[in-house]
């Protein structure tokens, strides 16, 4: 469907001592990018199911542990319980890790 294809580009490491530098290891491995955008391979996946974009919300873990709850991070309205959260802020995504 052409939702993703090779990414030729560099990737660097950076520590404190040495800056930043390319990655001997990373020339070996292959990797790869979403097409025409990085969420591409999300929005195909989703197809046929409601979903909600460029929103921030609040997650909350529901009781028990079965799900979650989630809220407009503005207006703080109640977008719904679900059974599955897909983060795809890796910053954001941190807190909500197991």
């Amino acid at each position: 469907r052409g939702l993703c294809e090779a990414w030729g580009g560099e990737h660097s490491l950076w520590t404190a001592e040495g800056g930043v530098s390319l990655d001997p290891k990373a020339a070996a491995a292959k990797r790869y990018v979403g097409t025409p955008g990085m969420n591409s391979i999300c929005r195909a996946m989703l197809e046929g199911v409601e979903t909600i974009y460029e929103t921030r919300a609040v997650a909350k873990r529901r009781s028990g542990g079965t799900g979650w709850s989630l809220e407009h991070g503005k207006s703080g309205e109640k977008l719904g319980d679900f059974d599955f959260l897909i983060c795809t802020d890796k910053t954001a995504a941190m807190r909500y890790r197991n």
